[in-house]
């Protein structure tokens, strides 16, 4: 059967296409586009699998950073076996906390560290770069050095696997290159902070796709053990050239077991991800952020395969080490964002109490003739409610309508509509029926302040 791109030769995921063009596994593949390998690449494994596991793997434990970091690479490979999409971790923190030397030692589990790209790319370098690492790490640099309307559009690309629809030589639409990669990105600021740089704003699908954790809050910024070292930084040095030295035989190991893997191991797989699914799901309390659910199965695909690369005896590391460090970063993340959703939660009451102050006479009243809205209306009022309208409620939050609608929710100021609805259904005197944002009224009292304040 001939292929025509890097990685896993087809979704059973039983050859893996080298950067060089050999082919690992049981099954009989050709390699049909040799213009894509590079016949160089065996440069990209240096040492064996058993001295990587000995002088960089042996570093990790301690460092939930690290392991963590280590076990998303290996999580590229699970990928298209498991059928999900790309995504990974954004490694926030200053400049000598360590993050860039974690990037290299979770570079070395498939590829060079030297190899390792910067986010000043274009759209399509950036996608380039996916196609050519497909099925592994796509290691990113220095996030600040990106043009944030770039990264608007990068970030969804990349993790989806998609790149852009283009016309072939017949003036016809060639088929989108595709990729699955797990990305680790660093940087000394949020993605959202610089998409704000851009006058854009964080989309929730570009947190879940690429997840914000704080990479400097350690003992020693990004470490926690530094394994006998004196200090950071000659614990830094010591990691660094150990990945600089073993690079990339962990990573075809990897394949190679999962390309061989006997009947049966594909379930197994499924059932470690699906447990540490549900495990990391029993940390979750009412209020938490919408996106909470999509960011655990993230991290639940991390650990699977970290503990799937320490029971092939990749790591070196003790079992269920790679989901204790994972449920560090994720209850990490749960604080944050339960942090950051009250204070948000807060702020969305402000802002829709300021708007009903201002603009109460533009709602009309409901039950007193045809209620159908006027030019210039913002939805209808009755004793209890004000009724907002879905454009009204859209131009007051913007691109964080649904979330501002949750935390009033969570905070007894709005009344959901059926089933999974936000808004509810106007009765039949509001002509179409169409659904609006019911506001209770007693968010222009005083003792609305107090729901913001905890609202989540």
């Amino acid at each position: 059967t001939s292929v025509h791109r890097l990685g896993w030769t087809d979704r059973r995921c039983t050859g893996f296409v080298q950067s060089d063009g050999s082919v690992l596994g049981k099954g009989r593949f050709h390699f049909a586009a040799p213009s894509a390998a590079d016949p160089r690449a065996k440069t990209d494994v240096s040492g064996t699998w058993q001295e990587w596991r000995d002088n960089v793997a042996a570093l990790c434990p301690g460092n939930s950073l690290l392991v963590a970091s280590v076990s998303l690479a290996f999580s590229a490979s699970l990928l298209e076996l498991l059928g999900l999409m790309g995504g990974g971790l954004h490694l926030r923190g200053s400049t000598t906390s360590g993050k860039s030397t974690i990037l290299a030692a979770a570079a070395s589990v498939s590829q060079a560290p030297q190899e390792m790209l910067s986010w000043s790319a274009t759209e399509q370098g950036l996608a380039a770069a996916a196609l050519r690492l497909n099925s592994k790490l796509l290691c990113l640099d220095e996030l600040g050095e990106i043009d944030g309307k770039v990264l608007d559009v990068a970030i969804y690309q990349l993790a989806n696997g998609t790149g852009k629809l283009r016309s072939n030589s017949h003036g016809g639409a060639a088929t989108p290159a595709q990729w699955h990669v797990a990305i680790l990105s660093t940087g000394e600021i949020t993605v959202a902070e610089k998409l704000a740089s851009a006058r854009r704003r964080a989309m929730g699908g570009q947190e879940v796709r690429l997840i914000d954790v704080e990479a400097d809050a350690k003992p020693y910024g990004a470490f926690s053990n530094l394994h006998g070292c004196k200090d950071r930084a000659e614990f830094g040095n010591r990691l660094n050239e150990a990945s600089s030295r073993y690079y990339g035989a962990a990573g075809v190991e990897f394949v190679k077991k999962l390309a061989e893997r006997p009947s049966g191991s594909e379930d197994t797989i499924r059932r470690v991800l699906e447990m540490f699914e549900n495990r990391l799901k029993a940390k979750l309390m009412q209020g938490d952020h919408v996106s909470a659910t999509r960011v655990l199965r993230r991290f639940a695909l991390i650990a699977t395969a970290g503990e799937t690369a320490t029971r092939m005896g990749l790591t070196g590391w003790p079992s269920k080490h790679a989901i204790a460090a994972v449920e560090e970063l994720f209850d990490d993340w749960l604080e944050r964002t339960r942090s950051v959703g009250v204070r948000d939660g807060a702020e969305a009451v402000a802002r829709t109490r300021s708007f009903l102050s201002a603009n109460t006479a533009r709602f009309n009243l409901l039950g007193v003739g045809k209620a159908e809205v006027a030019a210039g209306s913002c939805g209808w009022k009755d004793a209890g409610f004000y009724y907002v309208n879905h454009d009204t409620w859209h131009m007051i939050h913007g691109n964080g309508a649904n979330a501002a609608a949750q935390a009033l929710a969570s905070a007894g100021l709005l009344e959901l509509g059926d089933g999974a609805h936000l808004a509810k259904r106007m009765p039949g005197r509001c002509g179409a029926r169409p659904r609006a944002y019911a506001v209770r009224a007693e968010i222009l009292s005083d003792s609305a302040s107090e729901h913001g304040s905890g609202a989540a």
